[in-house]
């Protein structure tokens, strides 16, 4: 995805002119710089009729980044981009022990799920890729390997794999895993998680420097 952006050039001849003009700029940045800052701590408040925006979305970034995905697994990877309103828009898949490079922003996350199960994968050992900014044009390596689950975990996977979703209330186990065994893996859940946890430490963190 690629973001173009316009810029309007002018000239003056007045000197005054000039320094109100160059004022009225630095003011302008530091509001903007200010807006970016709040819109990283807290959710942005909502207008009338509008939700407010969570807390893992990209922002507005004219730095781009170049990066190579790589799948390091067995599986057919999906690369999932989270756009600017917070919500999951996939690309095409990535085939097992493959790569794709990518041009992408500085601050723009990307998750990674299995494109059969949409069981979630992690990238560089975690659960969301974002973007850095590297000196001399470098490319950033994301590595995409599977999750190391538990037992139960891992057993619950291929459970769902085998058995269709209707006939899980039929299988001779404990209520607690039939539950857990309908629950299917949901990147909408998953990112809710995560807000949540981002919320958490913001607000622990806020409560640490008011000490």
């Amino acid at each position: 995805m690629s973001l173009i952006y316009s810029e309007e050039n002018f000239n003056v001849s007045n000197v005054s002119l000039c320094v109100y003009l160059f004022a009225c700029s630095v003011a302008a940045v530091c509001i903007i710089r200010i807006s970016l800052v709040l819109s990283l701590a807290m959710p942005q408040e909502s207008a009338e009729g509008q939700q407010a925006l969570p807390l893992v979305r990209s922002l507005v970034s004219r730095t781009p980044a170049c990066v190579v995905f790589c799948n390091c697994s067995p599986r057919v990877v999906k690369p999932i981009w989270i756009n600017f309103r917070g919500e999951p828009q996939p690309y095409a898949d990535i085939q097992p022990y493959t790569g794709r490079r990518m041009t992408t922003y500085v601050g723009h996350p990307w998750m990674f799920r299995d494109a059969e199960t949409d069981d979630p994968m992690v990238v560089n050992n975690k659960e969301m890729y974002l973007p850095a900014l590297l000196e001399n044009g470098q490319v950033s390596i994301a590595n995409i390997t599977l999750p190391v689950l538990t037992l139960r975990d891992r057993c619950l996977q291929v459970v769902r794999r085998l058995v269709p979703r209707e006939d899980i209330s039929q299988l001779e186990i404990a209520r607690c895993l039939q539950d857990d065994l309908a629950q299917r893996p949901s990147i909408h859940a998953d990112l809710r998680r995560i807000s949540q946890r981002v919320e958490q430490k913001l607000l622990e963190n806020r409560g640490q420097q008011n000490r």
